[in-house]
């Protein structure tokens, strides 16, 4: 039997979030950059922040896959690309 001891609110998109989007997406495209606007699953300490309001945007870091699993990569050249 598993209990839940803990649980992160949603991340939901609203006005404030949206606009921290669109100043940062601006930025990319700045520096060459597409940061294409995505919805995922899972949490972080950003789900947590924007259910006070706080305006967040997450995964600006490297790209992974099958992330929180024993098969969990992380894509090397994507390292240089987002810290550029």
């Amino acid at each position: 039997q598993a209990k839940v001891i803990c649980t992160m609110p949603a991340m939901l998109r609203n006005e404030g979030i949206a606009k921290l989007y669109e100043h940062l997406h601006k930025a990319g495209q700045l520096l060459g950059q597409d940061l294409p606007e995505q919805a995922t699953g899972g949490a972080s300490d950003a789900n947590l922040f924007a259910s006070f309001g706080v305006p967040v945007v997450c995964g600006l870091g490297p790209f992974m896959t099958d992330i929180h699993t024993f098969n969990e990569r992380l894509h090397i050249p994507s390292i240089e690309e987002k810290t550029a």
